[in-house]
């Protein structure tokens, strides 16, 4: 969705929510996934699949080096859409879960919040994450007048 924006709002929504969607639906999954076929090196194996984002990091700029002179922006981005839609197929044939489902829980577990830890670190991530949104949007300002 990135290749048809012409505004910024509709980048925001679609690398920000689009990005933040993927990454929880298929990255943490897939962590998971793997820590269940694993014992005895399950760090290697979770190390492993971690991996591939830095594998990622290494291939798509590489690629957008080579595409954005010669197909231009839009096309650069529906290439990348096409090998990660690949990527993700592939995954999903050769991936199965060796365990079956729990029970759903609650969506959010409040009895966590009474830890002091886990409630000074979530309080932190959101002061961070509001403190990062405050500056973005003050070096947008600069970068625009």
């Amino acid at each position: 969705m990135t290749s048809l924006c012409t505004k910024y709002w509709q980048l925001l929504l679609a690398q920000g929510i689009g990005n933040g969607l993927a990454n929880g639906l298929i990255f943490c999954p897939t962590l998971g996934l793997a820590s269940t076929y694993f014992h005895r090196n399950r760090a290697v194996a979770i190390g492993m699949v971690a991996s591939g984002t830095a594998t990622g990091g290494v291939v798509f700029p590489l690629v957008v080096q080579h595409l954005l002179p010669q197909i231009g922006y839009a096309w650069t981005l529906r290439v990348l859409a096409l090998i990660m839609a690949f990527v993700i197929i592939i995954s999903n044939i050769i991936l199965r879960p060796r365990l079956p489902p729990r029970a759903p829980g609650p969506m959010v577990d409040w009895a966590a919040y009474t830890e002091i830890p886990f409630t000074l670190y979530s309080i932190g991530m959101f002061v961070f994450g509001e403190g990062k949104v405050i500056c973005d949007e003050e070096i947008l300002k600069l970068t625009i007048s």
